[in-house]
C-alpha cells in the first residue's frame, strides 16, 4: 500500500471519527436542550401552583376575615335586637302593671272581677277544705263576699265542702290574695305583683325569641 492510499484511509477514519464525535456531540447537546426545558416547565409548573397555592392562601384568610367580621356584625345585631326586644316589652309590661294597678287602687268593677278570678284559682288550688284567704285591709269585705260565692259554687260544682277564713294582714299597696291551708302545708300565691313576675318568666323568652 502506497502512502497515498494510507493517507487517504486515515483522513477518511478521521473524517468518520469527526463525523461521529459531532453526532454524539450534537446528542448530548440535544439532549442537555430537552433536559433544560424540562426543568424549566417543572420550575414553571411548580411556580404556578405556589402563586396559586398563595393566592387561595390569600383568599381563604380573606373569606375568614369577613366571616369573622360577619359574624361579629350578626351577634352585635341579634344583642342590640334583643336589647331593644326586652326594653319595648318590659315598657310595655310596665306599662300594663301600671294600669292594673290604677283599676285595682280605684276598687272598679273591672278590679272586683278580677279579684274574683285570682280567689276562685287559688282556692281551686288548695286540697284542703280549711282554707285561709289573706288579703289587704281595702279588699277585706269583698275578698268574703268572693269566697262565699266562690265556697257555693264550689259546692255545687264539685260537692265539695271548704270553710275559708279571711285576713286581711298583706300591705295596702299589695293587691290580689295569698290563699294557704289551715296548717299552712299548702300555699298558692295569687297577687297581681306575683302574677306580672310569673308572665315575664314564663313569656319574656319565647316573645324575645320570637323573629320580627
Amino acid at each position: 500500500m502506497s502512502v497515498e492510499e494510507e493517507k487517504e484511509i486515515l483522513e477518511a477514519l478521521i473524517n468518520e471519527i469527526e463525523n461521529a464525535a459531532d453526532d454524539e456531540i450534537r446528542k448530548i447537546i440535544e439532549e442537555a436542550e430537552k433536559q433544560r426545558e424540562r426543568i424549566l416547565r417543572s420550575a414553571e409548573e411548580k411556580a404556578l401552583q405556589e402563586r396559586r397555592r398563595r393566592e387561595e392562601e390569600v383568599r381563604r384568610k380573606a373569606r375568614i376575615s369577613i366571616l369573622k367580621e360577619l359574624s361579629f356584625k350578626r351577634i352585635s345585631f341579634r344583642r342590640d335586637l334583643l336589647v331593644n326586644k326586652y326594653k319595648v316589652i318590659m315598657g310595655l309590661i310596665e306599662e300594663a302593671r301600671k294600669w292594673v294597678l290604677e283599676e285595682a287602687e280605684k276598687c272598679g268593677s273591672l278590679y272586683r272581677l278580677g279579684l274574683e278570678n285570682l280567689v276562685e284559682e287559688a282556692i281551686l288550688n288548695i286540697k284542703s277544705s280549711d282554707i285561709v284567704v289573706v288579703c289587704n285591709k281595702r279588699d277585706k269585705e269583698v275578698v268574703e263576699e268572693v269566697s262565699k260565692k266562690i265556697s257555693g259554687k264550689i259546692k255545687d260544682k264539685y260537692n265539695r265542702n271548704i270553710n275559708v277564713v279571711v285576713k286581711s294582714s298583706l300591705p295596702e299597696n299589695e293587691y290580689g290574695v295569698i290563699v294557704h291551708s289551715a296548717d299552712s302545708k299548702e300555699y298558692y300565691i295569687n297577687t297581681i305583683s306575683s302574677r306580672f313576675e310569673y308572665y315575664v318568666r314564663e313569656y319574656l323568652p319565647e316573645l324575645l325569641s320570637k323573629k320580627v
